[in-house]
């Protein structure tokens, strides 16, 4: 079972689509009882609130205000070499904010790398265009486009060994 706090992936179908997911839950629901109670009120909940007859959980991506309730069946722990569908998901479209607010969209990319890289005792470099986690091989760039800093690009990043 999982705990508060644990980093989880699911994966469902959406259109006919295969749609990977990985989050952190957020809340542990007791069997036969609604998660509404333990939905925080500044946070979106998709889904309908009806009773499971097992233990469920309700997930969370970090830097979104959304909330899934994913099935337990489907439910894994997430792998070290998951953490990139973090990133890939929706979340960088939420992180689109005017560069004259302290890089606030970078700000958040950061503190999740950091929590990821301590949880794996794990290192991140940055400079002005980009964050790059080698244990992850990504590397995540910005652009300054119409006065917002945004992430325009994640791509593949393998460190050179001995460099």
């Amino acid at each position: 079972m999982f705990q508060k706090g644990d980093y989880v992936y699911w994966s469902m179908k959406i259109k006919g689509s295969l749609v990977e997911r990985a989050g952190v839950v957020e809340s542990v629901i007791p069997a036969f009882t609604s998660p509404k109670e333990y939905i925080p009120k500044d946070m979106f909940f998709t889904g309908k609130f009806y009773k499971r007859n097992t233990a469920s959980f309700v997930v969370g991506i970090p830097g979104m205000k959304r909330l899934y309730w994913p099935l337990l069946e489907s439910l894994q722990p997430l792998q070290k070499d998951q953490w990139h569908i973090l990133y890939d998901q929706q979340i960088f479209k939420a992180l689109s904010v005017p560069a004259d607010t302290n890089r606030d969209d970078r700000t958040k990319i950061r503190a999740t790398c950091q929590l990821v890289c301590d949880a794996f005792k794990e290192r991140m470099y940055e400079n002005d265009s980009f964050i790059v986690v080698p244990a992850w091989g990504r590397r995540f760039w910005f652009k300054v486009a119409d006065g917002v800093e945004y992430v325009c690009k994640v791509d593949d990043f393998r460190p050179i060994k001995g460099v």
